[in-house]
């Protein structure tokens, strides 16, 4: 079973994860379909008429009422109250109930001060311009839903359409009572949807991981297909590549890594049988692929850190667009240096950074130089990139030093916050920063664009710099901020991670008050009955 679908295990996985998803995904409309089977309206009323007022077509409107359906036994009674003079109709409705019926069959008589279970009056002074709802207490109908009900009638009687304005009520009040919307129904649906919310996301990603997985598969084979064509080349570059310097010795050196790296994904590569089927939803497959795809990817990238230092070290024809390649971390720092000069001079805060400004504008004039002094050969690409490593350095220094009278000058709402975070990101190592750089750059009317992962110099996108800085079996050690390690044997850093990353933006993490206003409506409704101890549900309104 599960021939050309990848195995048995596989299918049976794969309907397992999409049967208990689809199952969550539908319990919320289960439960609530259950809920409302449960309350569904079944019972018609026991319909009373009092139009004492003579504003209604009775026969239609109790013919009408009928037919509406309620979830409880319901004595709907319909009450119309003559005259314009009606300015309290609670109390009007109870006198009636009082004086106007024998044995005031409205009124509870276990307690005289409610009406009576199971009844629903619904009421309405045709010139008086007020309508009225009162229910049972068994019926627990909320000061809310009285004025819902109300509400569903007034347009009805503001065109003087009294028959349709009583039946909107009933029709609104069936609705209402006894409907099962209870906070512990709310909650329980709110948690089901919830759930069923994660389950609908997490079943989508999972079809969909399929064809992607696949997708990548054939990615990392292509790739990995193109590191093994060009692996002798690379080998051959190396060659290159000198050893009588801090940067051509340390390419060499990461050269092992590159050797060990490739023996280790080509068994990894071997190991692995092409998935088919239904196996590209297994968890096991997906990880497998996703690591074999990284790492082809970074091997390549390898190779390509070893053409261009190869290209740089013998100056090749094609060296000046390696060096530019090259100059973009630098010009990226050299940018943050600069925009946080301007922010300083828009701020409020008692700091001068035009020392810092008129450095980084010689850097940028020293930049402009070094591809002639290389072309002339009076500067050779290891004194070039050395170059490029002091002035990496430099923007470092200049920034952590302008932070910190920054910080120290800062007494603005809020400094203690920004103080914090600017300790933290100057503490923490690259690895746990995660920044990296964006790869592009704009500065004195000039901008470019780079791959920070193919770089000579090693930086945070560099495909080997967690086994370089020690997180992946290295031994470095970070100071400052800045990755040291063996290979160098001048012990000059070896990894610069972008000082973007200690820049607080102080005009952007002031935070913006936030002020909140209150405000109140009146209402119409009211709920008394003119003195005495009745205290029965109901409400009305003008409309």
């Amino acid at each position: 079973m599960g021939v050309g679908l990848g195995g048995f295990r596989a299918v049976l996985s794969f309907f397992i994860h999409v049967g208990v998803a689809s199952i969550l995904v539908a319990s919320p409309f289960v439960v609530d379909n259950w809920y409302s089977q449960k309350h569904a309206p079944r019972y018609e009323p026991v319909v009373e008429i009092h139009d004492e007022a003579n504003a209604l077509d009775v026969d239609d409107l109790e013919a009408d009422l009928k037919e509406v359906r309620f979830r409880k036994k319901t004595h709907f009674a319909v009450l119309t109250v003559p005259g314009q003079n009606v300015v309290n109709l609670n109390a009007e409705v109870l006198k009636y109930a009082e004086t106007q019926m024998a044995g005031s069959p409205w009124i509870s008589k276990d307690n005289p001060n409610y009406w009576r279970d199971g009844l629903l009056i619904l009421a309405v002074a045709p010139d008086g311009r007020k309508v009225g709802c009162y229910v049972g207490e068994d019926l627990k109908i909320s000061q809310e839903s009285q004025a819902d009900i109300q509400d569903s009638a007034k347009d009805h009687f503001r065109a003087k359409d009294w028959n349709g304005g009583v039946k909107s009520m009933a029709e609104r009040s069936a609705d209402l009572i006894a409907n099962g919307n209870t906070p512990q129904r709310t909650v329980f649906l709110l948690t089901l949807l919830g759930v069923g919310g994660v389950a609908t996301v997490w079943l989508i990603w999972y079809v969909w991981s399929g064809p992607n997985t696949s997708k990548k598969y054939m990615i990392a084979r292509r790739t990995f297909s193109r590191v093994v064509y060009g692996y002798e080349e690379t080998i051959s570059r190396a060659a290159l590549v000198p050893d009588d310097n801090t940067h051509g010795a340390l390419i060499l050196s990461r050269c092992r890594w590159f050797d060990s790296e490739y023996t280790e994904v080509s068994r990894m590569w071997n190991e692995l049988p092409e998935p088919y089927g239904f196996q590209w939803y297994v968890g096991a497959t997906r990880r497998s692929v996703n690591d074999l795809k990284e790492r082809s990817e970074a091997l390549q990238l390898f190779e390509t850190i070893v053409s261009h230092a190869a290209i740089l070290f013998s100056r090749a024809s094609d060296w000046p667009a390696v060096w530019d390649n090259e100059c973009g971390p630098v010009m990226e720092d050299i940018q943050a240096l600069v925009h946080l000069c301007r922010e300083v001079q828009r701020s409020k805060v008692a700091v001068d950074g035009d020392e810092e400004r008129e450095w980084a504008a010689l850097c940028l004039q020293h930049l402009r130089r070094l591809p002639a002094c290389l072309r002339e050969g009076s500067v050779t690409p290891s004194q070039a990139l050395s170059e490029l490593d002091k002035i990496s350095d430099g923007v470092r220094v200049r920034v952590d030093s302008l932070m910190a009278r920054i910080v120290e000058s800062d007494g603005s709402r809020g400094s203690s916050r920004r103080r914090r975070r600017y300790e933290k990101m100057k503490s923490e190592p690259p690895a746990n920063t995660m920044s990296r750089y964006e790869g592009k750059w704009e500065i004195a009317g000039s901008k470019g664009e780079y791959d920070p992962r193919t770089t000579i110099r090693v930086n945070p996108g560099t495909p080997d710099v967690a086994v370089l800085m020690g997180v992946d079996g290295g031994a470095g050690d970070v100071t400052d901020g800045v990755v040291r390690h063996q290979f160098s044997s001048s012990g000059g850093p070896i990894c610069h991670t972008p000082v973007s990353s200690l820049i607080v933006g102080y005009s952007a993490a002031i935070p913006s008050d936030i002020s909140a206003g209150s405000g109140s409506s009146g209402s119409s409704s009211s709920g008394g009955y003119d003195g005495g101890g009745f205290s029965g549900t109901g409400s009305s309104s003008s409309f």
